[in-house]
């Protein structure tokens, strides 16, 4: 096929960032910082609720670090319900799943679940093309609630106290 030199989207007019940057992917960045401690005495199917995030925000890109937190083998990073809307697990491992944190690290990917095809897309369209429903409807941007809660579940928590710190880039869209 040869060298290929051509612009990704091929609808390149208005779109210079000066001019339109929400056209070319630009736009308001937020990072969430959370450090939270996995006790020893925890059990299994605890759930860390980190912080309510608006489901129009697209998840961008994240850091999970933590201590080596011993059999601690198994962590999901997801979506529930907020408490006032009764707390209800969403998808408990839309964006990471099955993770090991026995081990310490800086490294870890916490949106390791959420495939190459799904970047770019809100949680409401994720939670959506997971088939989560709410309310009888599948859901999507326009039948969700305004937030919902980021969320670890340890389904096998460990033996050992240790902490764990979510760095977590969102983008806003709408």
């Amino acid at each position: 096929m040869g060298v290929v030199n051509a612009y990704v989207d091929t609808d390149t007019t208005n779109k210079s960032p000066r001019q339109r940057p929400e056209e070319v992917g630009f736009g308001e960045l937020n990072v969430l910082l959370k450090t939270f401690v996995v006790a020893a005495a925890d059990d299994d199917g605890s759930i860390y609720r980190i912080a309510p995030i608006p489901t129009n925000m697209v998840p961008v890109e994240g850091t999970l670090m933590c201590d080596a937190i011993t059999n601690g083998t198994d962590y999901d990073l997801g979506f529930y319900l907020p408490a006032e809307l009764g707390g209800a697990v969403l998808k408990k491992d839309l964006l990471m799943d099955g993770q090991t944190l026995a081990s310490a690290s800086k490294v870890l990917a916490p949106f390791s679940n959420v495939a190459i095809e799904n970047f770019g897309k809100t949680i409401a369209e994720l939670l959506g093309a997971a088939g989560v429903t709410y309310n009888g409807q599948t859901m999507s941007n326009t039948n969700c609630p305004p937030f919902v809660d980021l969320a670890f579940t340890a389904n096998t928590v460990g033996t050992v106290a240790g902490d764990v710190t979510l760095i977590a880039k969102f983008a806003v869209n709408g």
